[in-house]
């Protein structure tokens, strides 16, 4: 996070970000594992979640939180008198199976809930992570239900893992990203 705290200071007003999803590979190592164990299954049981149970949660737990306490922390004393605002995370996956999605996303039926889980849990630990820092956390979980990876160009907010329109899978897209800005911009008090 250096790069980032050397564009705040003293007299920043305003910082928001996303963070914590990429740390230790969280979102891609789940879902490109998940992915994989999924082709192999073609798509049925959850052979993500058999092979690795609570690994990934643990790992949020063990490095993903305390290296989000330290990065906010860090923040804070780089610009104490900033509002700071850590969005949450956009849902990734369904609530459900879709087996019209298996394409894009390529996650067994048993794994959509696992990851949402996955996704539930880092969402919670950023959340926390940003109370304890005294920043304030945007929450997506309601308004993003419905904008997975699985919809359409037009309505989802992230682009899947195949077959998306955007260079960098499983990100928010334009839309996703105006609709978390304006979200950001509500929950803050802005515009």
């Amino acid at each position: 996070m250096a790069p980032q705290l050397d564009a705040v200071n003293a007299d920043t007003d305003l910082v928001t970000l996303t963070i914590g999803g990429n740390d230790n590979s969280t979102f891609v190592s789940a879902i490109v594992d998940c992915g994989t164990a999924g082709v192999l299954s073609a798509g049925f049981g959850h052979p993500c979640k058999d092979k690795y149970g609570t690994s990934f949660d643990d790992a949020i737990d063990a490095n993903t939180y305390p290296a989000l306490k330290s990065a906010l922390t860090a923040l804070r004393a780089k610009a104490p008198n900033a509002r700071v605002a850590v969005l949450g995370y956009p849902w990734i996956v369904p609530s459900a199976f879709e087996a019209s999605c298996f394409v894009k996303m390529p996650i067994a039926a048993g794994d959509i809930p696992y990851l949402r889980a996955l996704q539930a849990h880092l969402n919670s630990v950023v959340q926390r992570a940003a109370q304890e820092t005294g920043a304030t956390f945007v929450d997506f979980s309601q308004v993003s239900d419905g904008h997975d990876a699985c919809r359409p160009s037009g309505t989802r907010w992230i682009e899947p893992l195949l077959f998306g329109s955007n260079i960098v899978p499983v990100h928010p897209n334009a839309l996703g990203e105006q609709r978390m800005a304006e979200r950001t911009m509500s929950v803050m008090g802005l515009g």
